[in-house]
Protein backbone atom coordinates (compact mmCIF):
# COMPACT_ATOMS: atom_id res chain seq x y z
CA UNK A 1 0.00 0.00 0.00
CA UNK A 2 1.44 3.37 -1.01
CA UNK A 3 2.14 6.17 1.41
CA UNK A 4 -0.67 8.21 -0.17
CA UNK A 5 -3.13 5.31 0.25
CA UNK A 6 -2.16 4.96 3.90
CA UNK A 7 -2.72 8.69 4.39
CA UNK A 8 -6.16 8.59 2.75
CA UNK A 9 -7.25 5.53 4.77
CA UNK A 10 -5.88 6.98 7.98
CA UNK A 11 -7.69 10.28 7.40
CA UNK A 12 -10.96 8.45 6.56
CA UNK A 13 -10.69 6.20 9.62
CA UNK A 14 -10.16 9.18 11.89
CA UNK A 15 -13.48 10.56 10.63
CA UNK A 16 -15.54 7.38 10.43
CA UNK A 17 -14.31 5.54 13.51
CA UNK A 18 -15.61 8.09 16.06
CA UNK A 19 -18.90 8.31 14.15
CA UNK A 20 -19.33 4.57 14.47
CA UNK A 21 -19.43 4.97 18.25
CA UNK A 22 -21.88 7.87 18.25
CA UNK A 23 -24.87 5.53 18.90
CA UNK A 24 -23.17 4.37 22.09
CA UNK A 25 -23.19 7.94 23.31
CA UNK A 26 -26.80 8.44 22.24
CA UNK A 27 -27.79 5.31 24.15
CA UNK A 28 -26.25 6.58 27.35
CA UNK A 29 -22.99 4.64 27.14
CA UNK A 30 -20.65 7.42 28.27
CA UNK A 31 -16.90 7.70 27.88
CA UNK A 32 -15.37 10.25 30.26
CA UNK A 33 -11.99 11.90 30.03
CA UNK A 34 -11.27 13.43 33.41
CA UNK A 35 -10.00 16.99 33.14
CA UNK A 36 -7.75 18.89 35.52
CA UNK A 37 -10.48 21.28 36.69
CA UNK A 38 -12.68 20.01 39.54
CA UNK A 39 -16.38 19.46 38.96
CA UNK A 40 -18.38 22.05 40.91
CA UNK A 41 -21.35 20.94 43.05
CA UNK A 42 -24.73 20.67 41.32
CA UNK A 43 -26.66 22.96 43.67
CA UNK A 44 -25.05 26.41 43.45
CA UNK A 45 -26.25 29.97 43.93
CA UNK A 46 -24.81 33.44 43.54
CA UNK A 47 -23.09 34.79 46.62
CA UNK A 48 -25.25 37.92 46.69
CA UNK A 49 -28.58 36.04 46.23
CA UNK A 50 -28.25 32.46 47.56
CA UNK A 51 -32.00 32.10 48.14
CA UNK A 52 -33.21 33.08 44.67
CA UNK A 53 -35.25 30.13 43.43
CA UNK A 54 -37.50 29.67 40.41
CA UNK A 55 -39.80 27.21 42.20
CA UNK A 56 -43.03 29.02 43.19
CA UNK A 57 -44.37 26.06 45.20
CA UNK A 58 -43.02 23.68 47.76
CA UNK A 59 -43.62 19.96 47.36
CA UNK A 60 -46.15 20.01 50.22
CA UNK A 61 -48.10 22.84 48.61
CA UNK A 62 -48.18 21.10 45.25
CA UNK A 63 -49.42 17.92 46.90
CA UNK A 64 -52.13 19.92 48.68
CA UNK A 65 -53.33 21.53 45.46
CA UNK A 66 -53.24 18.17 43.67
CA UNK A 67 -55.34 16.58 46.42
CA UNK A 68 -57.85 19.43 46.19
CA UNK A 69 -58.23 18.96 42.44
CA UNK A 70 -58.66 15.21 42.86
CA UNK A 71 -61.29 15.78 45.55
CA UNK A 72 -63.15 18.33 43.42
CA UNK A 73 -63.40 15.75 40.63
CA UNK A 74 -64.55 12.92 42.87
CA UNK A 75 -67.54 11.24 41.18
CA UNK A 76 -70.90 11.24 43.03
CA UNK A 77 -70.85 7.45 43.03
CA UNK A 78 -67.76 5.51 44.07
CA UNK A 79 -66.17 3.74 41.06
CA UNK A 80 -67.00 0.05 40.82
CA UNK A 81 -63.41 -0.96 41.54
CA UNK A 82 -59.97 0.37 42.39
CA UNK A 83 -57.22 -0.35 39.85
CA UNK A 84 -53.47 -0.74 40.29
CA UNK A 85 -51.37 0.28 37.30
CA UNK A 86 -47.59 -0.21 37.06
CA UNK A 87 -45.44 1.59 34.48
CA UNK A 88 -41.76 0.60 34.12
CA UNK A 89 -39.18 2.72 32.32
CA UNK A 90 -36.16 1.67 30.31
CA UNK A 91 -32.63 1.92 31.65
CA UNK A 92 -30.57 -1.16 30.76
CA UNK A 93 -28.50 -2.28 33.74
CA UNK A 94 -30.30 0.26 35.93
CA UNK A 95 -33.26 -2.13 35.72
CA UNK A 96 -31.64 -3.76 38.77
CA UNK A 97 -33.16 -0.93 40.82
CA UNK A 98 -36.64 -1.72 39.47
CA UNK A 99 -36.06 -5.39 40.25
CA UNK A 100 -35.09 -4.53 43.83
CA UNK A 101 -38.20 -2.41 44.33
CA UNK A 102 -40.50 -5.19 43.11
CA UNK A 103 -38.82 -8.00 45.04
CA UNK A 104 -38.65 -5.90 48.22
CA UNK A 105 -42.29 -4.96 47.74
CA UNK A 106 -43.20 -8.64 47.76
CA UNK A 107 -41.23 -9.16 50.98
CA UNK A 108 -43.23 -6.44 52.74
CA UNK A 109 -46.47 -8.25 51.93
CA UNK A 110 -48.04 -5.09 50.45
CA UNK A 111 -47.40 -5.60 46.73
CA UNK A 112 -50.76 -5.54 44.90
CA UNK A 113 -51.83 -7.53 41.88
CA UNK A 114 -51.52 -5.09 38.99
CA UNK A 115 -54.41 -4.69 36.59
CA UNK A 116 -52.12 -3.16 33.98
CA UNK A 117 -48.34 -3.32 33.55
CA UNK A 118 -46.50 -1.37 30.85
CA UNK A 119 -42.81 -1.67 30.03
CA UNK A 120 -40.18 0.01 27.90
CA UNK A 121 -36.79 -1.51 27.01
CA UNK A 122 -35.38 -3.27 30.10
CA UNK A 123 -38.72 -2.47 31.73
CA UNK A 124 -40.44 -4.66 29.13
CA UNK A 125 -38.44 -7.70 30.27
CA UNK A 126 -39.29 -7.04 33.91
CA UNK A 127 -42.94 -6.31 33.04
CA UNK A 128 -43.45 -9.72 31.42
CA UNK A 129 -42.14 -11.51 34.50
CA UNK A 130 -43.86 -9.23 37.02
CA UNK A 131 -47.16 -9.74 35.19
CA UNK A 132 -47.20 -13.34 36.48
CA UNK A 133 -46.79 -12.16 40.07
CA UNK A 134 -44.26 -12.74 42.88
CA UNK A 135 -43.59 -16.30 41.68
CA UNK A 136 -41.10 -14.83 39.18
CA UNK A 137 -39.21 -12.70 41.74
CA UNK A 138 -36.36 -15.17 41.99
CA UNK A 139 -35.83 -15.08 38.22
CA UNK A 140 -35.91 -11.27 38.20
CA UNK A 141 -33.44 -11.15 41.09
CA UNK A 142 -31.08 -13.62 39.44
CA UNK A 143 -31.09 -11.83 36.06
CA UNK A 144 -30.41 -8.37 37.50
CA UNK A 145 -27.72 -9.38 40.01
CA UNK A 146 -25.81 -12.14 38.23
CA UNK A 147 -25.83 -11.18 34.55
CA UNK A 148 -22.66 -9.87 32.90
CA UNK A 149 -22.36 -7.91 29.67
CA UNK A 150 -20.93 -10.94 27.85
CA UNK A 151 -24.08 -12.87 28.78
CA UNK A 152 -26.17 -10.44 26.70
CA UNK A 153 -24.05 -9.18 23.79
CA UNK A 154 -20.70 -9.27 22.03
CA UNK A 155 -19.10 -6.10 20.66
CA UNK A 156 -18.11 -6.29 17.00
CA UNK A 157 -14.54 -5.68 15.99
CA UNK A 158 -13.88 -1.97 15.26
CA UNK A 159 -13.38 -2.41 11.51
CA UNK A 160 -16.62 -4.38 11.16
CA UNK A 161 -18.47 -1.75 13.16
CA UNK A 162 -17.64 0.85 10.50
CA UNK A 163 -19.81 -0.94 7.93
CA UNK A 164 -22.50 -2.45 10.17
CA UNK A 165 -25.94 -1.17 11.16
CA UNK A 166 -25.16 -1.99 14.79
CA UNK A 167 -22.13 -2.34 17.06
CA UNK A 168 -23.00 -5.42 19.10
CA UNK A 169 -24.44 -8.87 18.49
CA UNK A 170 -27.35 -9.48 20.90
CA UNK A 171 -27.72 -13.18 20.12
CA UNK A 172 -27.01 -14.13 23.77
CA UNK A 173 -29.87 -11.87 24.89
CA UNK A 174 -32.16 -13.32 22.21
CA UNK A 175 -31.32 -16.84 23.42
CA UNK A 176 -32.16 -15.89 27.01
CA UNK A 177 -35.48 -14.36 26.02
CA UNK A 178 -36.33 -17.39 23.91
CA UNK A 179 -35.50 -19.74 26.81
CA UNK A 180 -37.80 -17.75 29.11
CA UNK A 181 -40.74 -17.29 26.73
CA UNK A 182 -41.79 -20.92 26.57
CA UNK A 183 -45.25 -22.15 25.50
CA UNK A 184 -45.99 -22.65 29.20
CA UNK A 185 -44.99 -19.06 29.96
CA UNK A 186 -47.25 -17.78 27.18
CA UNK A 187 -50.12 -19.91 28.47
CA UNK A 188 -49.72 -18.30 31.91
CA UNK A 189 -49.73 -14.79 30.38
CA UNK A 190 -52.80 -15.70 28.32
CA UNK A 191 -54.55 -16.94 31.47
CA UNK A 192 -54.03 -13.59 33.22
CA UNK A 193 -55.13 -11.77 30.06
CA UNK A 194 -58.38 -13.76 30.08
CA UNK A 195 -59.06 -12.44 33.60
CA UNK A 196 -59.03 -8.87 32.24
CA UNK A 197 -55.48 -7.95 33.27
CA UNK A 198 -53.32 -6.32 30.61
CA UNK A 199 -49.61 -6.37 29.70
CA UNK A 200 -48.30 -3.77 27.25
CA UNK A 201 -44.83 -3.31 25.74
CA UNK A 202 -43.65 -0.27 23.83
CA UNK A 203 -41.35 -0.16 20.79
CA UNK A 204 -40.38 2.67 18.45
CA UNK A 205 -41.30 2.45 14.76
CA UNK A 206 -38.33 4.07 13.02
CA UNK A 207 -40.36 4.56 9.85
CA UNK A 208 -43.01 6.68 11.55
CA UNK A 209 -40.77 7.70 14.50
CA UNK A 210 -43.57 7.04 16.94
CA UNK A 211 -44.30 4.74 19.84
CA UNK A 212 -46.12 1.48 19.09
CA UNK A 213 -47.89 -0.28 21.96
CA UNK A 214 -48.22 -4.07 21.78
CA UNK A 215 -50.89 -6.01 23.67
CA UNK A 216 -48.71 -8.91 24.79
CA UNK A 217 -51.55 -10.82 26.44
CA UNK A 218 -53.56 -10.83 23.22
CA UNK A 219 -50.51 -12.11 21.35
CA UNK A 220 -49.90 -14.85 23.93
CA UNK A 221 -53.58 -15.88 23.87
CA UNK A 222 -53.29 -17.08 20.25
CA UNK A 223 -51.07 -19.93 21.41
CA UNK A 224 -49.37 -20.55 18.06
CA UNK A 225 -45.67 -20.85 17.16
CA UNK A 226 -46.06 -17.62 15.19
CA UNK A 227 -47.43 -15.78 18.23
CA UNK A 228 -44.49 -16.97 20.34
CA UNK A 229 -42.07 -15.72 17.69
CA UNK A 230 -43.85 -12.35 17.59
CA UNK A 231 -43.83 -12.10 21.40
CA UNK A 232 -40.06 -12.68 21.45
CA UNK A 233 -39.40 -10.26 18.59
CA UNK A 234 -41.39 -7.50 20.28
CA UNK A 235 -39.20 -7.87 23.38
CA UNK A 236 -36.06 -7.82 21.23
CA UNK A 237 -37.31 -4.68 19.49
CA UNK A 238 -38.16 -2.96 22.77
CA UNK A 239 -34.60 -3.57 24.02
CA UNK A 240 -32.84 -2.77 20.72
CA UNK A 241 -30.70 0.26 21.62
CA UNK A 242 -30.41 2.17 18.31
CA UNK A 243 -27.07 1.58 16.64
CA UNK A 244 -25.91 -0.70 19.46
CA UNK A 245 -28.24 -3.67 18.98
CA UNK A 246 -29.77 -4.70 15.64
CA UNK A 247 -33.23 -3.32 14.87
CA UNK A 248 -36.13 -5.74 14.39
CA UNK A 249 -38.07 -5.93 11.12
CA UNK A 250 -41.79 -6.65 11.13
CA UNK A 251 -43.67 -7.66 7.99
CA UNK A 252 -47.13 -6.19 8.46
CA UNK A 253 -50.30 -6.19 6.41
CA UNK A 254 -52.07 -2.84 6.07
CA UNK A 255 -55.51 -3.21 4.51
CA UNK A 256 -54.29 -6.13 2.42
CA UNK A 257 -51.05 -4.47 1.34
CA UNK A 258 -47.73 -5.90 2.61
CA UNK A 259 -45.40 -3.43 4.33
CA UNK A 260 -42.23 -3.63 6.36
CA UNK A 261 -41.51 -1.72 9.56
CA UNK A 262 -38.22 -1.31 11.42
CA UNK A 263 -38.53 -1.15 15.23
CA UNK A 264 -36.02 -0.24 17.94
CA UNK A 265 -35.95 0.53 21.66
CA UNK A 266 -39.23 1.97 22.92
CA UNK A 267 -37.23 4.43 25.02
CA UNK A 268 -36.43 6.41 21.88
CA UNK A 269 -40.01 7.70 21.76
CA UNK A 270 -41.17 7.32 25.39
CA UNK A 271 -39.31 6.92 28.67
CA UNK A 272 -42.41 5.40 30.30
CA UNK A 273 -46.05 5.18 29.22
CA UNK A 274 -49.51 4.74 30.71
CA UNK A 275 -52.36 2.58 29.48
CA UNK A 276 -55.83 2.47 31.01
CA UNK A 277 -57.32 -0.77 32.37
CA UNK A 278 -59.40 -3.06 30.20
CA UNK A 279 -63.11 -2.26 30.05
CA UNK A 280 -65.52 -4.95 28.77
CA UNK A 281 -67.58 -3.84 25.75
CA UNK A 282 -70.81 -3.80 27.75
CA UNK A 283 -69.40 -1.31 30.31
CA UNK A 284 -67.38 1.00 28.07
CA UNK A 285 -70.16 3.57 27.74
CA UNK A 286 -69.90 4.25 31.46
CA UNK A 287 -66.08 4.27 31.53
CA UNK A 288 -65.01 7.91 31.77
CA UNK A 289 -62.38 10.20 33.26
CA UNK A 290 -63.61 9.59 36.81
CA UNK A 291 -63.65 5.79 36.51
CA UNK A 292 -60.04 5.69 37.74
CA UNK A 293 -60.66 7.87 40.78
CA UNK A 294 -58.69 6.62 43.80
CA UNK A 295 -56.90 4.01 41.68
CA UNK A 296 -53.10 3.79 41.98
CA UNK A 297 -50.52 4.68 39.35
CA UNK A 298 -47.03 3.41 40.18
CA UNK A 299 -44.07 4.65 38.09
CA UNK A 300 -40.64 3.09 38.56
CA UNK A 301 -37.80 4.90 36.78
CA UNK A 302 -34.78 2.65 36.24
CA UNK A 303 -32.21 5.37 36.83
CA UNK A 304 -31.90 8.89 38.18
CA UNK A 305 -34.16 11.79 37.25
CA UNK A 306 -31.11 14.00 36.72
CA UNK A 307 -27.77 12.88 35.23
CA UNK A 308 -24.71 12.80 37.46
CA UNK A 309 -22.14 15.59 37.06
CA UNK A 310 -19.12 14.50 35.05
CA UNK A 311 -16.04 16.06 33.45
CA UNK A 312 -16.39 17.00 29.79
CA UNK A 313 -13.58 16.71 27.29
CA UNK A 314 -13.60 19.59 24.82
CA UNK A 315 -14.19 17.34 21.83
CA UNK A 316 -17.24 17.30 19.56
CA UNK A 317 -18.38 13.77 20.39
CA UNK A 318 -17.94 14.23 24.14
CA UNK A 319 -19.85 17.50 24.08
CA UNK A 320 -22.61 15.96 21.95
CA UNK A 321 -22.77 12.87 24.17
CA UNK A 322 -23.18 14.83 27.40
CA UNK A 323 -25.72 17.16 25.79
CA UNK A 324 -27.85 14.31 24.44
CA UNK A 325 -27.68 12.53 27.79
CA UNK A 326 -29.08 15.69 29.39
CA UNK A 327 -31.79 15.81 26.72
CA UNK A 328 -32.79 12.18 27.38
CA UNK A 329 -33.09 12.84 31.12
CA UNK A 330 -35.08 16.00 30.45
CA UNK A 331 -37.48 14.09 28.19
CA UNK A 332 -37.97 11.45 30.88
CA UNK A 333 -38.73 14.10 33.49
CA UNK A 334 -41.30 15.70 31.16
CA UNK A 335 -43.04 12.33 30.73
CA UNK A 336 -43.09 11.79 34.49
CA UNK A 337 -44.61 15.26 34.92
CA UNK A 338 -47.24 14.59 32.25
CA UNK A 339 -48.36 11.42 34.00
CA UNK A 340 -48.54 13.35 37.26
CA UNK A 341 -50.93 15.82 35.58
CA UNK A 342 -52.94 12.94 34.15
CA UNK A 343 -53.22 11.32 37.57
CA UNK A 344 -54.58 14.56 39.06
CA UNK A 345 -57.28 14.95 36.41
CA UNK A 346 -58.39 11.32 36.63
CA UNK A 347 -58.18 11.22 40.42
CA UNK A 348 -55.51 8.51 40.52
CA UNK A 349 -53.02 8.34 43.39
CA UNK A 350 -49.53 9.07 42.05
CA UNK A 351 -46.49 7.08 43.21
CA UNK A 352 -43.01 7.68 41.71
CA UNK A 353 -39.81 5.77 42.50
CA UNK A 354 -36.35 6.51 41.08
CA UNK A 355 -32.72 5.98 42.01
CA UNK A 356 -31.73 8.68 44.55
CA UNK A 357 -29.47 11.42 43.16
CA UNK A 358 -26.90 10.89 45.90
CA UNK A 359 -26.59 7.14 45.24
CA UNK A 360 -23.20 6.32 43.66
CA UNK A 361 -23.62 3.83 40.82
CA UNK A 362 -22.57 2.87 37.30
CA UNK A 363 -22.40 5.53 34.56
CA UNK A 364 -23.29 3.28 31.62
CA UNK A 365 -26.64 1.59 31.05
CA UNK A 366 -25.04 -1.15 28.92
CA UNK A 367 -22.40 -2.13 31.48
CA UNK A 368 -23.83 -5.17 33.24
CA UNK A 369 -21.63 -5.50 36.32
CA UNK A 370 -23.07 -7.94 38.90
CA UNK A 371 -21.43 -6.12 41.81
CA UNK A 372 -22.81 -2.69 40.87
CA UNK A 373 -26.19 -4.10 39.84
CA UNK A 374 -26.51 -5.88 43.18
CA UNK A 375 -25.97 -2.51 44.88
CA UNK A 376 -28.76 -1.02 42.76
CA UNK A 377 -31.02 -3.96 43.54
CA UNK A 378 -30.40 -3.64 47.27
CA UNK A 379 -31.03 0.13 47.14
CA UNK A 380 -34.47 -0.42 45.63
CA UNK A 381 -35.18 -3.15 48.15
CA UNK A 382 -33.97 -0.94 51.04
CA UNK A 383 -36.20 1.96 50.00
CA UNK A 384 -39.30 -0.22 49.90
CA UNK A 385 -38.58 -1.72 53.33
CA UNK A 386 -37.89 1.72 54.82
CA UNK A 387 -40.99 3.26 53.28
CA UNK A 388 -38.98 5.87 51.34
CA UNK A 389 -39.36 4.56 47.78
CA UNK A 390 -42.45 6.50 46.69
CA UNK A 391 -42.85 10.22 46.23
CA UNK A 392 -46.28 11.80 45.61
CA UNK A 393 -45.05 14.47 43.23
CA UNK A 394 -42.68 14.75 40.25
CA UNK A 395 -39.22 16.26 40.27
CA UNK A 396 -38.25 19.91 40.58
CA UNK A 397 -39.57 20.80 44.03
CA UNK A 398 -37.03 19.28 46.38
CA UNK A 399 -34.32 21.55 47.82
CA UNK A 400 -31.62 19.92 45.70
CA UNK A 401 -33.74 20.34 42.53
CA UNK A 402 -34.23 24.12 42.70
CA UNK A 403 -33.08 26.13 39.67
CA UNK A 404 -31.44 29.29 40.99
CA UNK A 405 -30.77 32.38 38.88
CA UNK A 406 -27.16 33.54 38.79
CA UNK A 407 -26.05 37.15 38.99
CA UNK A 408 -22.38 36.49 38.22
CA UNK A 409 -19.48 34.07 38.60
CA UNK A 410 -19.03 34.28 42.37
CA UNK A 411 -21.00 31.26 43.62
CA UNK A 412 -21.68 29.47 46.86
CA UNK A 413 -23.32 26.29 48.08
CA UNK A 414 -26.69 27.23 49.67
CA UNK A 415 -27.27 26.39 53.35
CA UNK A 416 -28.11 22.71 54.02
CA UNK A 417 -31.59 23.61 55.26
CA UNK A 418 -32.23 25.53 52.03
CA UNK A 419 -34.32 28.66 51.64
CA UNK A 420 -38.08 28.47 51.57
CA UNK A 421 -39.26 29.67 48.16
CA UNK A 422 -42.02 32.21 47.80
CA UNK A 423 -45.40 30.61 48.32
CA UNK A 424 -48.75 31.16 46.71
CA UNK A 425 -52.08 31.05 48.56
CA UNK A 426 -53.74 27.67 48.30
CA UNK A 427 -57.42 28.16 47.52
CA UNK A 428 -60.03 25.44 47.05
CA UNK A 429 -60.71 25.07 43.34
CA UNK A 430 -64.23 25.05 41.97
CA UNK A 431 -64.36 22.19 39.48
CA UNK A 432 -67.40 20.57 37.86
CA UNK A 433 -68.44 17.46 39.76
CA UNK A 434 -70.08 15.83 36.75
CA UNK A 435 -68.76 15.15 33.29
CA UNK A 436 -70.54 16.79 30.33
CA UNK A 437 -73.08 14.60 28.59
CA UNK A 438 -71.49 15.15 25.16
CA UNK A 439 -68.12 13.43 25.09
CA UNK A 440 -65.53 13.43 22.29
CA UNK A 441 -66.13 10.93 19.53
CA UNK A 442 -64.35 7.60 19.86
CA UNK A 443 -63.05 5.45 17.04
CA UNK A 444 -64.74 2.09 16.43
CA UNK A 445 -63.72 -0.47 19.02
CA UNK A 446 -62.52 -4.02 18.67
CA UNK A 447 -63.37 -6.75 21.17
CA UNK A 448 -60.71 -7.06 23.83
CA UNK A 449 -59.22 -3.57 23.38
CA UNK A 450 -59.22 -0.94 26.10
CA UNK A 451 -60.24 2.71 26.23
CA UNK A 452 -58.34 5.75 27.41
CA UNK A 453 -60.66 7.66 29.77
CA UNK A 454 -62.03 10.69 27.90
CA UNK A 455 -61.24 14.10 29.38
CA UNK A 456 -62.55 17.59 28.82
CA UNK A 457 -61.27 18.83 25.43
CA UNK A 458 -60.09 22.00 27.17
CA UNK A 459 -57.91 19.86 29.45
CA UNK A 460 -56.16 17.98 26.68
CA UNK A 461 -53.11 20.23 26.97
CA UNK A 462 -51.87 21.16 30.42
CA UNK A 463 -48.78 23.38 30.95
CA UNK A 464 -45.85 21.63 32.55
CA UNK A 465 -43.51 23.27 35.05
CA UNK A 466 -41.91 25.33 32.29
CA UNK A 467 -45.17 26.52 30.76
CA UNK A 468 -44.91 24.24 27.70
CA UNK A 469 -48.06 22.41 26.52
CA UNK A 470 -47.96 18.67 27.07
CA UNK A 471 -50.52 16.36 25.45
CA UNK A 472 -52.21 14.25 28.10
CA UNK A 473 -53.20 11.25 26.04
CA UNK A 474 -51.42 10.95 22.69
CA UNK A 475 -52.64 8.49 20.10
CA UNK A 476 -50.60 5.29 20.38
CA UNK A 477 -51.32 2.44 17.98
CA UNK A 478 -52.16 -0.69 19.95
CA UNK A 479 -51.22 -4.02 18.42
CA UNK A 480 -52.01 -7.58 19.30
CA UNK A 481 -50.69 -9.08 16.08
CA UNK A 482 -48.29 -8.16 13.30
CA UNK A 483 -50.96 -7.63 10.58
CA UNK A 484 -52.75 -4.35 11.32
CA UNK A 485 -56.57 -4.55 11.12
CA UNK A 486 -58.52 -1.57 9.78
CA UNK A 487 -58.69 1.15 12.43
CA UNK A 488 -56.65 1.60 15.57
CA UNK A 489 -57.08 1.33 19.30
CA UNK A 490 -59.96 3.55 20.42
CA UNK A 491 -58.70 6.88 21.72
CA UNK A 492 -60.30 10.10 22.87
CA UNK A 493 -60.05 12.73 20.16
Amino acid sequence: MSGRSLFVWGHTARILFPLAFLPLILAGCRFYNHSQAPIPPTDLASVDSPCDSLSPLTADELNLVADQIRESRRPPATPARKYNILALSGGGAYGAYTAGVLCGWTETGTRPEFDVITGISTGSLIACLAFLGPCTDEEIHRFYTQTKSRDLYRIHKPIRSLFSAYLADNTPLADRISATITPQFLAAVAGEHAKGRRLYVGTTNLNTRRLVVWDMGAIAARGTPESRELFINVLLASTAIPGFFPPVRFSVDVDGKPCEEIHVDGGVSRAVFFRAPFAPPESRAAFGATSLHDSNLYLIVAGKLYPDPAPVRMKALNIAGNSISSLIHSSARAEVYRLFTYSILTGMNYHLAAVPQEFATITSSVKFDPIEMTKLFEEGRRQIHNGTAWRKHPQGLEKSEDIRARTGLHLTVPPPDGCKPGTVPVVPLEMPREMPRELPAVEPTFPGLNLMPPLFPSLWYIPDQFGMPLPLSPSYPLRGNSPIPPGRAPIAK
